[in-house]
C-alpha cells in the first residue's frame, strides 16, 4: 500500500472513531452544563452529583446506541482483517 492509501485508511479509522466518540462527548458536555446550572441555582455543593448523573446517562446512551455508533467502525475493521494483503505496507 502506498502512502496515499495508508493516509486514506488512517483517515477512515479516525473518522469512524470520531463517529463513535463524539455523540457521548456532546451529551456529556450538555449534561454537565445543565447540572452545573442546577447546582448553582439550588446551591447544592455535592461534587459527585454531576459525575454520577453523567456516568448513568452516558452508560444508557452507549447501551442503547452503541451498536449503531460502532457499526461503521466494525465494518472497517472487518474489511482490514479479511484482506491483509491489500493493506500490507
Amino acid at each position: 500500500m502506498d502512502d496515499s492509501g495508508m493516509t486514506a485508511l488512517l483517515f477512515q479509522i479516525f473518522w469512524h472513531s470520531a463517529i463513535l466518540v463524539v455523540p457521548p462527548l456532546v451529551v456529556s458536555t450538555i449534561l454537565a452544563l445543565v447540572i452545573a446550572i442546577i447546582q448553582a441555582v439550588t446551591q447544592i455543593q455535592e461534587q459527585t452529583l454531576g459525575q454520577t448523573v453523567k456516568l448513568f446517562v452516558i452508560s444508557l446512551m452507549l447501551l442503547s446506541m452503541g451498536p449503531a455508533l460502532a457499526s461503521p467502525f466494525y465494518q472497517l475493521a472487518e474489511e482490514i482483517i479479511s484482506s491483509p494483503a491489500t493493506y500490507a505496507y
